[in-house]
């Protein structure tokens, strides 16, 4: 008995970015509150690598069938619809993401099974996000998205701005607010050593760290002319850029670079985990992010979390890290990217210290996985009992 939770996402390697490590870390601790959770995914290269180890809820794999940039998994629908037909106590479906034949296997199940549904966009309904749709994108609203979205018994905003986002589309149903976390269990130790070691070509410089995918959408081109206009105030800078290559995008920033002429003042790694991940963050001096638009940045923790002072951008949407004084906020053009950067690099070591010390207080305080954990069994547990309203839920003006 018990309440059952099934969570659809699309992704949990290393091509998912933030969700690979979100999604699990939010059910594990949700689970941990007396939930019932199984997960289910695609079955992608790296799948049993990325998964050995695994610590989060049950897992079911499927492979893709047809285009891969769809993700329709096959059997999903199956598998879940005899799950939930042989639980006993009620039962909840969630999606992760949009756009994709997740979002379809799920309109199904909802119609199917008449089983209430969270959505959890993750960013994918920001103004940046939804400016150039594609193709893919309007048909998939079209056929189940925009349905899925507002007959959902809840959407989860990972920030008030996203919810703000939700309502101005004219979505009236429920909305969760419930942020991505960070584990601050051990958290890291500051350490140039393992830094040095793995890129030599960095010793005695100081290092401003861009951690995530190599995208348009994160900014890289602006922050690449504000290290070229810093001039010589960021001779003793370098940037390392960690993160996986999409659209072809780090051959473009490699050749800007080369053409501002700032290439020997980057390093690019590809994507680093586990281990060489924590090494850049206990060595960096500065965590950068200019992005044009986030739902919610695992990054922008990763980073506060290890202790860095962060530069972010206004459409990272992550005010109260600045407002507890562990960031610079600017706006996301190159001139305010230039002046935040350079006010940066031009602190003190101990005022540099002193930011990133006051980001990882923050961030334990605020963005620990078994508090988030708890907020999302109580979310579901109103969905499916009804009840007084939690304080994090804002109900909306739908009829439930």
């Amino acid at each position: 008995m018990g309440l059952n939770v099934f969570v659809i996402t699309p992704d949990v390697t290393r091509s998912a970015g933030g969700m690979r490590y979100s999604v699990p870390a939010l059910w594990r601790a949700t689970a941990e509150c007396g939930l019932n959770v199984r997960m289910y995914t695609a079955r992608k290269p790296h799948f049993a690598e990325d998964t050995s180890g695994w610590s989060g809820p049950d897992l079911w794999s499927g492979s893709i069938a047809g285009p891969s940039a769809f993700h329709w998994i096959r059997g999903l629908q199956d598998r879940i619809t005899e799950d939930v037909r042989s639980s006993s106590g009620p039962s909840i479906l969630s999606l992760h993401g949009l756009w994709l034949g997740t979002g379809l296997a799920a309109s199904r199940l909802r119609r199917a099974l008449d089983i209430r549904l969270i959505v959890h966009p993750h960013g994918m309904l920001e103004p940046w996000a939804m400016a150039a749709p594609r193709l893919r994108k309007r048909a998939a609203a079209k056929l189940f998205e925009e349905s899925n979205l507002h007959e959902a018994a809840c959407l989860r905003a990972l920030n008030p701005v996203e919810a703000r986002n939700f309502r101005a589309r004219g979505l009236v149903g429920p909305i969760a607010c419930i942020p991505n976390g960070v584990s601050v269990e051990a958290p890291i130790e500051r350490s140039r050593a393992g830094l040095d070691a793995m890129f030599p070509q960095l010793a005695g410089t100081k290092v401003a760290l861009f951690l995530g995918r190599i995208h348009p959408k994160k900014g890289l081109p602006m922050l690449l002319r504000a290290l070229r206009q810093i001039g010589r105030g960021a001779v003793t800078w370098r940037l390392l850029i960690a993160g996986p290559d999409e659209v072809g995008h780090a051959r473009e920033i490699l050749s800007l670079a080369q053409s501002l002429g700032v290439d020997s003042q980057i390093v690019m790694t590809g994507a680093l985990e586990g281990d060489a991940k924590r090494r850049v963050l206990a060595g960096a001096d500065a965590f950068v992010l200019p992005s044009h638009s986030e739902g919610f940045s695992m990054a922008i923790l990763e980073g506060a979390a290890a202790g860095l002072p962060v530069l972010l951008t206004r459409p990272c949407n992550f005010r109260e890290l600045t407002e507890h004084g562990g960031a610079v906020e600017v706006a996301d053009d190159e001139a305010a990217i230039r002046e935040g950067f350079e006010h940066l690099i031009c602190m003190s070591d101990i005022e540099r210290r002193e930011m990133g010390e006051l980001g990882r207080a923050f961030v334990e305080e605020q963005y620990s996985w078994p508090m988030l954990g708890a907020m999302m069994a109580e979310t579901c547990r109103w969905i499916a009992e009804g009840g007084a309203t939690p304080p994090h839920v804002d109900p909306g003006s739908r009829t439930r």
